[in-house]
């Protein structure tokens, strides 16, 4: 899942538009599993750092994740 993430990172560095480069990988994100949280935390550090707005829409993903564990 960690390359997948990676990948899906660096093919984003190209785009401009914020919808287009961080949209894959927040849905990404969100379709992950509880045993992937450190994938998601990483990632969403990444996301949030770009745009803290659709960076929240990873957080929801985040609390979800969390307590399911």
């Amino acid at each position: 899942m960690l390359n997948a993430s990676k990948t899906r990172r660096r093919l984003s560095e190209k785009e401009m538009d914020m919808r287009d480069k961080l949209g894959p990988s927040i849905t990404y994100l969100q379709r992950l599993g509880s045993e992937y949280l450190d994938t998601v935390f990483q990632y969403s550090e990444w996301i949030l750092g770009e745009n803290s707005e659709m960076g929240l829409e990873v957080s929801s993903v985040v609390y979800a994740l969390y307590t399911a564990c």
